[in-house]
């Protein structure tokens, strides 16, 4: 929606997201390869989900990261409002709060779904402590 404000409409918990940390020691971007399956492409960033695990990619224009922020946890609030207004049984917040910087924080490199992901160089890898795990 391009009338969607992330600063005028936010979840509960937004100031909980990690701070934005783009690469910024000098690694030039990687070059894209042709891609092997079509995906849709839209400018303002897509957020796919992945049973309870959700991927928020964007390019860096006008304020798509700000936007991809803010999604994820709004459609999060949205969905998980009581039924009732004198909702009879208690519940807790519906984000996974120890999951919050996998999946809203906008970094460059990231660990998602366990491997390590890193956009700037166009790179998916497994970590270290995955790859020891496996004894390979």
């Amino acid at each position: 929606d391009d009338e969607w404000g992330p600063r005028r409409l936010r979840a509960k918990a937004q100031e909980l997201v990690p701070k934005r940390e783009p690469v910024s020691n000098g690694t030039p971007l990687a070059q894209a390869k042709e891609q092997m399956v079509q995906s849709p492409v839209d400018p303002r960033g897509v957020v796919d989900v992945y049973i309870d695990d959700a991927i928020a990619t964007t390019v860096d224009l006008d304020n798509n990261v700000e936007r991809v922020e803010g999604a994820t946890l709004l459609v999060i609030e949205a969905i998980a409002q009581p039924k009732q207004n004198n909702e009879p049984l208690p519940r807790e917040e519906m984000e996974a709060r120890n999951k919050l910087e996998a999946e809203t924080a906008a970094k460059e490199i990231k660990k998602i779904l366990g491997w390590l992901f890193d956009f700037h160089r166009f790179l998916v890898s497994l970590p270290t402590n995955k790859f020891i795990a496996l004894e390979w």
